[in-house]
């Protein structure tokens, strides 16, 4: 029964893959065929209109093959932990998020805890809440407040980020760490639904946990818990 679950998780994979990859490729080889017609005709302004839509491809396709490589190379990832200024670290993502966010988005933000240092890969825990971050903005096209809270709860640092976005269906939550998973009212959004099983994956690279809560129309939160107290290591094979 697994091998054949197995079989079929491969062939939607490899089916998925090959339309991420065809599409973007189609358009550039299509593109290359439209750019030399306007060099021929020395219609400039056409021709750097084929230009921009040929880098827009390829940026798509490297952003593919970026996925995917992220998502797969955890498997042999080891963790780089590591004691890290907490609001310093939360500043300094903060800046990186608002460049995302439309003028009608609020990021907001909310410690609880005292702690001033916390023990973490500093990559890793950046990239879970950055997904998270960018996931929010994307699935709020009305704007709203994101709100990032952080607190210590028994021997886990939360950190939860809530939207007030068009949320989930709570049936659809349990799948929405499959890779290219997309959920019914997101398939218009455009996406590769590769985040969450990256964000997923690199929760469970930090021994932690990740909880959602959503429905429809009433935004989502997603909380994410990383032991508080680890060993402090260092490894050299990461990235």
């Amino acid at each position: 029964m697994k091998k054949k679950n197995s079989n079929t998780f491969n062939k939607e994979f490899l089916s998925t893959i090959s339309h991420q990859l065809r599409t973007p490729l189609s358009t550039i080889l299509s593109s290359v065929d439209l750019l030399e017609l306007y060099i021929k005709k020395k219609n400039v302004g056409r021709q750097l209109q084929v230009l921009n839509k040929i880098k827009n491809s390829v940026i798509n396709l490297r952003n593919v093959i970026d996925n995917i490589t992220v998502l797969y190379k955890n498997e042999t990832q080891k963790l780089n932990v590591k004691r890290i200024e907490l609001r310093k670290f939360i500043n300094d993502l903060i800046e990186e998020v608002i460049v995302e966010a439309k003028e009608d988005h609020y990021i907001n933000v909310n410690i609880e805890t005292t702690s001033k240092y916390i023990l973490a890969d500093e990559f890793v825990l950046k990239q879970i809440l950055m997904n998270l971050f960018l996931n929010s903005i994307k699935f709020s096209p009305d704007g709203g407040q994101i709100l990032l809270t952080i607190k210590k709860e028994n021997n886990f640092l939360v950190f939860s980020i809530r939207d007030e976005g068009i949320g989930i269906d709570e049936k659809e939550i349990k799948n929405l760490y499959k890779p290219f998973y997309r959920a019914k009212n997101a398939e218009n959004i455009p996406g590769l639904g590769l985040g969450l099983a990256i964000v997923y994956k690199l929760v469970k690279l930090h021994e932690g946990k990740i909880k959602c809560y959503s429905s429809l129309n009433k935004g989502t939160e997603f909380q994410v818990f990383i032991p508080f107290n680890q060993n402090e290591k260092s490894t050299n094979n990461r990235r």
